[in-house]
């Protein structure tokens, strides 16, 4: 991974951009006025989080039906309306969900405590599509928790939207 960020972000590699990481402070030294601030690195292993925190989050959020995939491909071509001649672009995202199911069916979960680790159970399988997921899903999740705590800092405290003066209702006579 570090590999391919240091050909990204480098500066007059061709005619294209560089790409600006934007949440790692140790690549601020390769962003020029023309990088474009668009990767965020996710590490599997740092003090923040771990692989099995991602493996975790990705068993649970699919076996919770959270994430939701295409119809396999044989489906989709059973269903297609069109003409033969753009039936295979239309069957290219099928197809690669079928690859990505073929490379999680090939993946042998073990789990340890709450550490999870995910080993192939074929090598002639990748599991690229599967990885590539997997980070999506947790860049995700960290969005969604720090959009979590950004919504509860503007709360602040909920007295301040009240108005009026305040009683003490365990001072009041009882007049039964």
């Amino acid at each position: 991974m570090a590999g391919l960020l240091d050909y990204l972000v480098a500066p007059d590699l061709d005619t294209n951009p560089p790409y600006e990481v934007i949440n790692d402070d140790r690549y601020k030294r390769y962003k020029t006025s023309e990088s474009v601030p668009m990767i965020y690195a996710v590490k599997s292993q740092t003090k923040e989080q771990k692989a099995s925190d991602i493996h975790n989050l990705f068993i649970r959020w699919v076996g919770n039906n959270q994430v939701k995939f295409l119809e396999s491909e044989s489906n989709a071509k059973m269903n297609y309306k069109g003409n033969d001649e753009n039936i295979a672009e239309y069957l290219r995202p099928f197809t690669m969900t079928d690859f990505l199911q073929e490379e999680v069916m090939n993946l042998e979960y073990k789990q340890s405590g709450i550490n999870t680790d995910v080993k192939r159970i074929s090598n002639g399988i990748q599991k690229d599509r599967f990885s590539a997921l997997e980070y999506g899903l947790f860049w995700i999740y960290l969005e969604e928790k720090k959009n979590k705590l950004i919504k509860d800092e503007d709360m602040g405290d909920p007295s301040k939207y009240f108005v009026g003066r305040s009683v003490n209702f365990n001072k009041r006579k009882k007049k039964w």
